[in-house]
């Protein structure tokens, strides 16, 4: 498990992102917003109840032009009551940011998993293949979840570093 102290409007892995923009371009498509039923997993993150809309975003991220990560993340409505296409295509730090969540934590777990077919379908992948998986959560000064989300990353041509500070250096460092 990772802690990252959320800087300037961004968010946990987007840090990483920024690296791989630095040596590849970079772009993200929105393929999806909708306001849906949670499921279990997601009221028990975003801490709300079954009755409780949710926002489920899904992003296609591009490398070099080609398909790299799937992102699938989800917000509780009544934490950002609107949501428009324009928002969601762009940075949610900065949704979460004017919605006045003031500073944000992100909670992260990355591990390995074999990517499933819908995933595989639009990474340009086969059903199966490894990828990375990353879980995230995003909290406020007051401990409250704002963003969950679930990442599919193909890591055949990236590279993935991982930095992590010394408890006493960093206070959000698990």
């Amino acid at each position: 498990m990772i802690g990252a102290y959320v800087y300037e409007l961004t968010l946990g892995t987007r840090q990483q992102l920024q690296l791989a923009q630095a040596r590849c371009d970079h772009r993200c498509e929105l393929l999806g917003i909708e306001k849906a039923a949670p499921t279990t997993i997601q009221q028990d993150r975003l801490g709300i109840d079954s009755a409780s809309p949710i926002w489920r975003i899904t992003r296609l991220h591009y490398l070099d032009g080609c398909p790299r990560i799937v992102e699938r993340s989800c917000m509780a409505c009544a934490r950002v009551p609107s949501l428009d296409v324009d928002q969601a295509a762009g940075s949610l730090a900065q949704v979460l940011h004017q919605s006045g969540s003031g500073p944000l934590h992100a909670r992260e777990v990355l591990g390995a998993v074999a990517l499933t077919s819908a995933n595989a379908a639009l990474l340009d992948a086969k059903p199966g293949q490894p990828a990375f998986r990353l879980e995230r959560e995003v909290f406020d000064e007051q401990g409250r979840c704002w963003e969950y989300g679930l990442r599919a990353m193909c890591g055949h041509d990236l590279r993935f570093d991982i930095l992590t500070a010394e408890k006493d250096d960093d206070p959000f460092c698990y």
